[in-house]
């Protein structure tokens, strides 16, 4: 026996509008005779009515009808949901030919798409899905082949994607469909694919001085570290490359850091159990002879030797001990905080906006 329950006892869908789960929990509405979509709770009375102005109004005003029937129509009550002018067509230098602009609408169309999916007038197109799968096994061979692959994902990433891909045409869900196809627009825009000077090598920029120029505290500090700020500037410009980072390729890098970090911590607790069993060694310490009994009113000059006079060995390891001791200390915390900061993610560790290309969550 099946019971088709309503969605809420207490309220009405106005007429019209359908009420939609998206798979990752959040409700939404749609207009199916209309195709407008909507995050407003339309089951408020006020609210509803509030939408319904605003598609009448922009039904009012439009004087030229658009370039085709087939779109979808987003509306919200909240400010700038979806932003005439996208930021990313700004930020990336060198956008100029339609062609590469194409990529990143085909980018944003995805993920409209993932954001409102499952209407019955649409429907993944079954070459999409030929070529999408044809772009994951091309960028699986690619990474296999070259250690400077542009690809956005591992190859044990793409092999599950493609089994996912493969899994859900027998069964219907097109999630995987269009995220995948999201993320591979957006890594086609981002490295100008089809554009003369594209990207061939993630680790190198396409743009003419684009070189960052050390600064003076780094030039004077890096030969006093052994040119260890160096060596680690350089692999940062490798993941930050064109402002672009690579969520798999952070995760290498603050791996490599954790592990780094892992193992300072661990010469310097041998180091600091040395220090302790050196200093325990007899003649280290150079005592001095076996006391006087002291004087009964004797002058200071006739007081009895019990100064412990340091060795330069002594001195030495007990220096060593203390950094010992320091470089546990701050091990442990950078461990800390490189792990933290590899679970947030990349944008956490980078100020202002960086073209972060990972999978959407």
């Amino acid at each position: 026996m099946e019971v088709d329950l309503p969605q809420y006892s207490h309220a009405k869908c106005p007429e019209g509008w359908v009420p939609a789960t998206h798979p990752g929990g959040s409700l939404y509405f749609y207009n199916p005779e209309r195709r407008i979509f909507t995050d407003v709770y339309m089951y408020d009375v006020d609210l509803s009515a509030e939408i319904h102005a605003f598609a009448a109004l922009l039904d009012k005003e439009r004087t030229e009808p658009l370039p085709t029937d087939d779109y979808d129509l987003v509306l919200d009550i909240i400010k700038d949901f979806y932003e005439c002018e996208d930021s990313l067509l700004r930020e990336v230098r060198g956008v100029r030919e339609p062609g590469h602009v194409k990529l990143r609408l085909e980018s944003l169309y995805w993920v409209h798409w993932s954001l409102y999916p499952g209407p019955d007038w649409r429907r993944f197109p079954k070459n999409a899905s030929n070529e999408l799968l044809g772009a994951l096994l091309s960028s699986g061979i690619d990474s296999l082949t070259s250690k400077v692959s542009t690809s956005p994902y591992t190859v044990a990433e793409m092999e599950s994607m493609r089994d996912f891909i493969k899994e859900a045409e027998s069964l219907g869900p097109e999630d995987p469909h269009v995220i995948a196809s999201h993320v591979c627009s957006l890594s086609m825009f981002l490295h100008f694919h089809g554009q003369k000077g594209s990207r061939q090598d993630r680790y190198k920029s396409i743009y003419k001085g684009s070189s960052r120029k050390r600064t003076i505290l780094v030039r004077i500090l890096s030969p006093i570290l052994f040119f260890f700020p160096d060596i680690h500037l350089v692999e940062l410009e490798k993941v930050w490359t064109d402002e672009i980072v690579v969520e798999a390729l952070w995760k290498e890098f603050m791996q490599k850091l954790v592990s780094e970090w892992t193992e300072f911590v661990l010469y310097s607790t041998v180091m600091l159990a040395a220090n302790v069993a050196f200093l325990a060694i007899p003649g280290v310490i150079i005592a001095p002879p076996y006391p006087t009994p002291p004087v009964p009113n004797a002058p200071p000059s006739q007081a009895p030797n019990t100064w412990i006079e340091p060795s330069p060995a002594q001195i030495t390891s007990s220096i060593s001990l203390v950094f010992s001791i320091g470089s546990i200390i701050t091990g442990l915390l950078l461990i800390r905080r490189n792990r933290t900061m590899m679970t947030k993610g990349p944008k956490s560790a980078v100020s202002g906006n960086p073209l972060t290309l990972l999978v959407p969550s």
